[in-house]
């Protein structure tokens, strides 16, 4: 009976098994789940772009060369649901990665309070973020359905620098 036949992974050259690498990705993992008959989180905590980690067992070779390859795409996103946000949300321990927060803004009339609020969220989950890699922050704000035609003007008549 003939010996089982293995395909010889590393003799690839890297190139090709960085292409493998970055095509091995979860896409979307939600580490903060929804439980059924409780209310929606305040706030969504995703992992895109992460490493499958029953694929960090293949190997020693394998794991150092997948994340490597992996790592420098995958973020950590915050994402608030519009509702007040509680700082002790649980961060996964992980090596430095992209950070992006997305931030929504529903009553213009209370912005300052919610800015201030996101600030703090922002300032304390970071702190426990080790070494975030970079930043990203998108913040959705709502816009105002009428405008009193007195603010309006006075706006209007405002010029910019260069065309004073």
């Amino acid at each position: 009976m003939d010996e089982p036949h293995y395909f010889d992974f590393f003799a690839l050259p890297p190139e090709m098994r960085d292409a493998i690498y970055e095509l091995l990705v979860n896409d979307r993992l939600e580490i903060q789940q929804r439980r059924k008959g409780l209310p929606e989180p305040p706030v969504t905590v995703t992992l895109r772009n992460s490493p499958y980690s029953h694929l960090l067992l293949v190997s020693k070779q394998f794991s150092h060369e997948y994340r490597q390859r992996v790592h420098p795409f995958t973020t950590l996103e915050f994402e608030d649901n519009g509702k007040t946000i509680d700082t002790r949300v649980l961060v996964p321990p992980l090596i430095p990665l992209k950070v992006a927060f997305k931030l929504l803004i529903l009553e213009t009339y209370a912005h300052i309070d919610q800015i201030q609020m996101h600030r703090t969220w922002i300032t304390s989950m970071l702190a426990k973020t080790e070494r975030p890699a970079s930043l990203a922050i998108h913040m959705h704000v709502g816009m105002l359905e009428q405008r009193e035609d007195t603010d309006w003007q006075a706006h209007s008549q405002e010029r910019f620098p260069q065309e004073a």
